[in-house]
């Protein structure tokens, strides 16, 4: 393989599931090197990286204790032969196109002043597939301007990706800061614009991917010393300034670390710490009051407040069992807005399952917004209890423990707000289960008859117990999934959001259930139902049969209307 013009550098840490794009953007071209750092992975990075690199000698892979991605660049800075480099996030793409370009550009024009070379790049959202282009100007030759313009007016956008800087730049002692996990590429583009020739590259040279867990969106990284960060950020370059440069240098280092409490104060709210996102606004009024005229920011301020008190005095939170290290230090609003695998969501209520890389730390979480008025006259019209929140379930699970039926294992209630409140509860997920109204047409009718017996069973015994479940279908019942009649019986009752405990349960309640459970297992197979009549039905009056009648035929309609148009 010949000497390469550029080296493509891709840091990665548990992005296996976007790096095969990101490397399929690369052109085929023996004037690049791509060098893959992986930062400590525990996902499939390594297998998706070999695979794909296999039998192409201008791939590398490399693999290194996780150091974040200041230590994964400065390791593929050591493995580059290129003459110049490009550090391309592993959850980005190239522009193909573009690049193609960018190496004729490389080839045809006299770079011997080996100069910093920046281009637009485009910006993409995830969830709405939306493309937008993003422009950097590039306005002359005035290096101090240049930094205005970047690190101020925001101008000059500097991507990562879109940058490419002359490999010796890097000689000595010019490398990222890898004390500072985020924002951690401001010291090296400040330093870069002020000692380096600027040219731009005239197209957009990538693809700037934004989704929820992209590296750009963890704020876990982003508390730092302002001071100490800022003067690290300027130290180089003031030391570089003529007298000329110097005094606008030294204006623009305050305005930066203004601005920069006011971006931490922002992010932190936007991450709902509003502990953090108080402090930096402060701090940054204190440097200069008049920033309290920025009113974007202080509508964010205001907010910041009022969401840290409705945390700290009408918050509940109630731990029935140790929460995962993965959200134990986190607020109330912060766990709220976890994203998940959607499992669920109707109404009010949304039903996900947060997965974490070490099985044991995985949950669910059953999130109640707010109960709007619609939502709660549309519950009182179809004759039922409007559901409040989660302490209900909560309360719920923990009494069938109790009364040692199986059940979801809560690990914590926490409700929110200062009138209409949100709510949460967090479960333990339910590992090789499924539903049995789906499950039981796949197995004998022996067994379906065994199944619906100990099913029978356990309502009685909640029912026994004072306990309603409001819902009490088939589907609300869980079973192994290697279910074998000759094995111990674990069947799970589940979905307790609606339900309720009486110190006796009048009949009228109990019929309603007993004809809910009945139209379910209709749905599954009508053999079943005589099972359920001698489990259930005894002493049942032949009126209190044409009231249960009367009901089934209710949810025959209902479900027909819905699914049978």
């Amino acid at each position: 393989m010949p000497k390469p013009i550029l080296s493509i550098i891709i840091p990665t840490f548990n992005y296996g599931r976007h790096i095969s794009n990101c490397l399929l953007s690369i052109p085929k071209n023996n004037h690049i090197e791509t060098i893959v750092v992986d930062d400590g992975s525990f996902d499939d990075t390594r297998k998706i990286v070999n695979n794909f690199i296999k039998k192409k000698s201008n791939y590398s892979y490399f693999y290194k204790e996780n150091g974040g991605s200041s230590s994964a660049r400065n390791f593929g800075i050591e493995k580059a032969k290129g003459d110049f480099l490009i550090f391309l996030d592993a959850d980005d793409r190239l522009n193909t196109s573009a690049f193609k370009k960018l190496i004729s550009f490389l080839n045809e024009r006299d770079l011997s002043s080996k100069p910093l070379i920046i281009s637009d790049h485009i910006s993409k959202e995830e969830d709405t597939s939306k493309e937008k282009q993003i422009t950097s100007f590039v306005r002359g030759a005035n290096k101090v301007n240049l930094i205005n313009d970047y690190l101020i007016s925001k101008k000059l956008k500097m991507v990562s990706g879109a940058l490419i800087f002359p490999r010796h730049f890097f000689y000595n002692v010019n490398k990222y800061p890898e004390n500072y996990k985020a924002a951690e590429d401001i010291p090296i583009n400040i330093l870069a614009l002020y000692s380096l020739e600027t040219i731009k590259f005239p197209e957009p040279l990538m693809i700037y991917n934004h989704h929820s867990d992209s590296l750009r969106h963890q704020v876990n990284f982003l508390k730092v010393d302002v001071k100490k960060y800022v003067d690290y950020c300027f130290s180089k370059i003031i030391n570089l300034a003529s007298s000329k440069d110097l005094p606008e240098i030294l204006r623009i280092k305050k305005r930066f670390s203004i601005q920069k409490k006011l971006s931490l104060s922002r992010s932190f709210y936007i991450d709902k710490n509003y502990q953090l996102a108080i402090e930096y606004y402060v701090q940054a009024i204190l440097e200069n009051p008049l920033q309290i005229l920025n009113f974007s920011y202080f509508r964010k301020f205001i907010y910041s407040v009022i969401s840290y008190l409705r945390l700290r005095f009408f918050t509940s939170v109630e731990i029935d069992i140790q929460l995962p290290n993965s959200i134990k230090d986190l607020n109330f609003d912060q766990i709220f807005n976890l994203k998940g695998n959607i499992l669920r969501s109707v109404a009010n209520r949304t039903t996900e399952f947060i997965e974490h890389s070490d099985r044991s730390q995985s949950f669910y979480i059953k999130k109640h917004r707010e109960l709007k008025f619609q939502e709660c006259l549309k519950s009182i019209l179809s004759l039922k209890s409007p559901v409040f929140g989660a302490k209900n379930e909560f309360i719920a699970l923990k009494k069938l423990q109790e009364n040692r039926f199986l059940t979801i294992t809560p690990i914590a209630f926490a409700a929110s707000g200062f009138i209409f409140k949100k709510s949460f509860l967090i479960t333990q997920p339910l590992e090789g289960m499924v539903q049995l109204d789906e499950h039981l047409p796949k197995l004998s009718l022996v067994c379906q008859k065994s199944i619906i017996k100990k099913v029978c069973a356990i309502i009685s015994g909640i029912q026994a117990m004072g306990m309603l479940h409001r819902d009490l279908y088939l589907c609300h019942f869980w079973i192994k999934q290697n279910y074998h009649m000759d094995h111990n019986n674990e069947i799970y009752l589940i979905d307790l959001h609606r339900a309720v405990f009486k110190s006796k349960i009048s009949s009228k309640d109990r019929l309603k259930e007993l004809a809910d459970f009945i139209f379910s297992v209709h749905q599954v197979n009508k053999k079943l139902i005589k099972i359920v009549d001698e489990e259930l039905g005894k002493n049942i009056t032949d009126k209190e049969k044409k009231f249960m009648h009367l009901r089934i035929d209710q949810l025959n309609s209902r479900f027909n209307r819905k699914f049978k148009k």
